[in-house]
């Protein structure tokens, strides 16, 4: 995220400062640039296998372990593993091989 600059202290409650203006700035474009990551990867993740999107959903949003996942899908650890590569392949190609996250906070 974007440091704000030095604008000295911040002023009595009730007065305007220019730091209030920059805040507002700063949330905005941060807003705007997870909504934008929201769409790329809603739509690599959309392009994926169901089976191996299904094993990128519960590793990284659920967090679960490969074993956890393994289980809960009734496939083999070493399935999983497989499919969780393939995908993250799939979605480093989709995504033009750039990370979308360290992209929003560094854009």
């Amino acid at each position: 995220m974007i440091a704000p600059p030095d604008l000295g202290p911040r002023p009595e409650i009730g007065e305007w400062s220019p730091r209030d203006d920059f805040d507002q700035v700063s949330t905005v474009a941060t807003k705007v640039a997870a909504g934008q990551v929201t769409g790329r990867l809603a739509g690599a993740l959309a392009g994926l296998a169901k089976r191996d999107r299904d094993v990128v959903l519960l590793v990284a949003l659920a967090e679960l372990t490969h074993a956890e996942v393994a289980t809960a899908l009734g496939i083999p650890y070493g399935t999983v593993a497989s499919r969780l590569n393939r995908a993250r392949k799939q979605l480093r190609k989709a995504l033009g091989d750039v990370n979308p996250l360290k992209e929003a906070h560094d854009g």
